[in-house]
């Protein structure tokens, strides 16, 4: 399917590119800044490819089971009880997620830890990144020199806005790792301050998802059915560390505007009539639940980041520990005021809350997807002048 759109304008093949992320992972933001970077790179006349690494400390968060094999007894029980309740709505979720792979992701042989050192001869540049990918509490010991690319030896490698979540989690042996890489940006502030303390000098870069524009994001949603707009609704995304304050705000804020709530996690206690479940939804779905809201209620970077690409009106609850990476953000484009700590202090601060001036934060956009950009072509221009 795509491609019609790697060749160079001399009608070869150009320059390669092994893109290594979380892209197996069900997660919204893991798959669509990976399709940002491979596409922003295709469009700019690089052949880019999602290499294809499967790791099963990151997908088995995302296996779909019914026995419950862990446990006591009587955990197993329940756990076996929700897993049978929960089946389909995890199903239709997989099938959307591996569609959008399938159709958007330009995608490598498949690879392990084993046997991914004989990609090295496929790309000209390896670049890791975006995502949490050098966050050590969700990469496994086993994979650290994986996700800093140490299996390259010969290529070129680089990082663009790799996150480590927190500061706090990167290890002697990882940043042993990163001190390898011949090129480094990140995405926040914070771990380019602690790379340096450490000795290794990094540029701040955006998220990939920033490299396309809100038109550019609007045309890949153009063509899907606007299920969600019969009446007006607030788009509610939780991580499971913020989800009970996070509800209660949502529901407050709907309350008080008259708004229903969908949501695309998973039904629970805090979730019970709180509205409509929306766990099915696609990576493309998803951008077009945000675009189409008229409020965000979020403690997802992503869903945080898309809501600031769509113009919306927002409230950020920050993850428990990884909650600096949507400060940054937020601090980056003037919007720190909408982080809410709690209901309290959204009740307590609601009504001073300045109109969101998206002109001034389209200008800080565009000059920053610009400096962005820039750093990922010298990411290809050191390459040719080895």
């Amino acid at each position: 399917m795509l491609a019609a759109q790697i060749t160079n304008v001399d009608g070869g093949f150009c320059m390669n590119i092994g893109i290594l992320t979380f892209h197996r992972a069900n997660n919204y933001g893991a798959v669509l800044q990976n399709y940002a970077l491979q596409n922003t790179l295709i469009i700019n006349g690089f052949r880019a490819v999602t290499i294809d690494y499967r790791s099963n400390d990151i997908e088995k968060w995302y296996h779909i089971k019914i026995i419950e094999k862990n446990g006591n007894i009587f955990f197993r029980i329940i756990r076996t009880i929700l897993n049978f309740y929960k089946y389909g709505q995890l199903k239709k979720r997989q099938t959307a997620f591996d569609i959008f792979r399938r159709d958007m992701l330009l995608i490598s042989k498949s690879v392990n830890r084993e046997n991914i050192k004989q990609l090295e001869n496929d790309f000209d540049i390896f670049i890791c990144g975006s995502d949490q990918i050098w966050n050590e509490s969700i990469v496994a010991s086993e994979d650290r020199a994986v996700y800093s690319l140490g299996f390259v030896k010969h290529s070129y490698k680089a990082s663009y806005a790799a996150s480590a979540g927190e500061t706090n989690n990167i290890s002697d042996d990882l940043i042993y790792q990163i001190s390898h890489l011949n090129y480094v940006t990140v995405r926040e502030k914070t771990l380019s301050a602690f790379l340096k303390k450490r000795g290794i000098l990094s540029t701040i870069v955006c998220d990939p998802v920033f490299l396309m524009t809100k038109s550019d994001w609007a045309t890949k949603i153009k063509d899907l059915l606007p299920q969600n707009t019969k009446k007006p609704y607030l788009f509610l995304y939780y991580v499971d560390s913020r989800r009970k304050e996070s509800c209660k705000i949502a529901r407050y804020i709907a309350h008080n505007r008259r708004l229903k709530i969908i949501y695309p996690t998973v039904k629970c206690k805090d979730t019970i009539a709180i509205g409509r479940c929306v766990y099915g939804d696609g990576p493309l779905e998803f951008i077009s639940d945000i675009a189409n809201a008229h409020f965000v209620v979020a403690s997802s970077f992503h869903a945080v980041a898309f809501s600031i690409i769509f113009h919306k009106e927002f409230v950020a609850i920050l993850h428990a520990t990884t909650g600096e990476r949507v400060k940054d953000l937020l601090e980056k484009v003037g919007l720190q005021e909408r982080i809410i700590s709690n209901l309290d202090d959204l009740k307590n601060r609601e009504n001073s809350f300045d109109i969101i001036d998206y002109e001034k934060v389209d200008l800080i956009l565009s000059d920053w997807r610009k400096d962005s950009l820039s750093e990922l072509y010298r990411i290809c221009d050191q390459m040719t002048k080895r």
